[in-house]
């Protein structure tokens, strides 16, 4: 066990075995998190995985997916969709530049 002394800032220095634990480096964000009525010491990182996996609790069986090889159909669908919208998105800017300029050649008089 370490113990640390709070500055005026209320500001602690972590130990380097426990830094070395935690995997954290200097500019690295920790989290505090109370658990059982005890205060832990959290990367953040780590914070976060837990919570994303949390939300996703239960979503592979819902979409049907059963192992790794459906996860990654899952996704070159998905970014076949994106590719298909981001080119069909172009298409229609592509459209109404082309409107506009045909817009203001006909207000020139150029364009009948």
């Amino acid at each position: 066990m370490s113990s640390v002394m709070i500055t005026e800032n209320r500001q602690i220095v972590l130990p380097e075995e426990i830094c070395e634990k935690l995997g954290v480096t200097i500019g690295d964000e920790v989290i505090f998190v109370e658990k059982d009525g005890e205060i832990v010491l959290k990367t953040s990182m780590i914070s976060a995985l837990r919570k994303v996996q949390e939300a996703f609790a239960g979503e592979a069986e819902r979409l049907g997916l059963k192992d790794i090889d459906d996860v990654v159909a899952m996704i070159k669908e998905v970014r076949k969709e994106i590719a298909d919208e981001k080119a069909q998105n172009k298409g229609t800017q592509a459209n109404r530049q082309n409107y506009r300029s045909n817009k203001r050649l006909r207000l020139l008089g150029i364009l009948f």
